[in-house]
């Protein structure tokens, strides 16, 4: 579908937002960044108020991002995480039945909670949501504070599917995908404790 996102701040009670493309793919990463760096991205994208007509519907969002330094709190989400995404074809990298849980892993819940055990250290002060982008960052709904966020949340799904996978497993698969998606030298990769 191309890669959309909606990206949002809100700040000093403005709310600055915009459409993007590209980085889609590969939102935990940035977020795994932590605070200081994903906000400086995040202002970096020349983000204005005016911004109903350049964010797209949900259909086309594919991952979406809100962060309220006022209130420090983050709401983000995604349809999928592709680690190895660099801007072309996406490669190979998880493509059997495990790397379908981690490229997919918002689909259980079980997962996400270790993801948000694994970000949460980074972001100190600040409180974390997932949500689907449709449910906070498109043009018919956005929301800038997680206490706004309506049922159905991800987490709310009556039967949400289990992942089978070990505390253990889980862990080092995101350690392997984060890994990829950071670099294991980089400084951000270092930060995160599986």
């Amino acid at each position: 579908m191309g890669h959309n996102a909606n990206i949002f701040y809100v700040e000093d009670g403005k709310v600055f937002g915009g459409g993007h493309k590209g980085m889609t793919l590969n939102f935990p990463a940035l977020i795994a960044k932590g605070e200081e760096e994903t906000i400086s991205w995040l202002k970096s994208q020349a983000l204005g108020t005016d911004f109903k007509s350049t964010i797209w519907d949900e259909i086309w969002t594919e991952a979406a991002i809100v962060a309220n330094l006022d209130d420090k709190e983050l709401i983000f989400g995604f349809w999928e995480w592709v680690p190895d995404w660099s801007g072309g074809e996406e490669s190979p990298y998880l493509g059997d039945v495990l790397g379908k849980m981690f490229t997919e892993f918002l689909h259980y819940p079980d997962m996400w909670k270790v993801f948000l055990e694994i970000i949460q250290p980074l972001w100190p002060e600040w409180t974390i949501e997932l949500a689907l982008p449709a449910e906070f960052a498109v043009r018919k709904v956005i929301i800038t504070r997680i206490q706004d966020l309506k049922l159905p949340l991800i987490r709310d799904a009556r039967f949400p599917p289990k992942s089978q996978l070990t505390e253990r497993q889980k862990k080092l698969g995101f350690q392997m995908a984060f890994a990829i998606a950071l670099g294991e030298d980089s400084a951000a990769y270092k930060r995160l404790k599986f």
